[in-house]
């Protein structure tokens, strides 16, 4: 998807001491790397680490099972996930680095189509 081309250009392009970077998994991010490291992030959701807190996480869930069934596998794997009520940092609270260094401004980064579109 064109998206998430865009989405790894910016990634790529950010300084790598401040943490915009894109949050997002497939299989080898939320369950190889983890399991690399010794964490099962499908067991103990938990694991992610002790900041994380159900108020700043988003799950989006794409299957081909119904409604009532994908709702009750999420539930099974995301309820151990505690809402500790952490305030979410905004703007300069996120980082004393800036997300982006001046070298890298002013730079024309080109996205080439994987394909036609419609």
């Amino acid at each position: 998807m064109p998206w998430w081309r865009y989405i790894g250009i910016m990634h790529m392009s950010a300084n790598p001491e401040h943490p915009f970077h894109v949050a997002v998994g497939n299989n080898k991010v939320l369950r190889d790397d983890p399991k690399e490291r010794g964490v099962d992030l499908y067991e103990d959701p938990q694991a992610a680490g002790p900041a994380h807190s159900a108020n700043g996480m988003t799950a989006c869930v794409i299957g081909k099972e119904s409604l009532p069934e994908l709702e009750a596998m999420v539930r099974d794997k995301f309820s151990a996930v505690v809402d500790k009520g952490l305030s979410l940092p905004l703007g300069d609270a996120v980082s004393d680095k800036p997300p982006f260094l001046p070298q890298d401004w002013n730079r024309l980064l080109l996205q080439c189509p994987v394909k036609d579109g419609t």
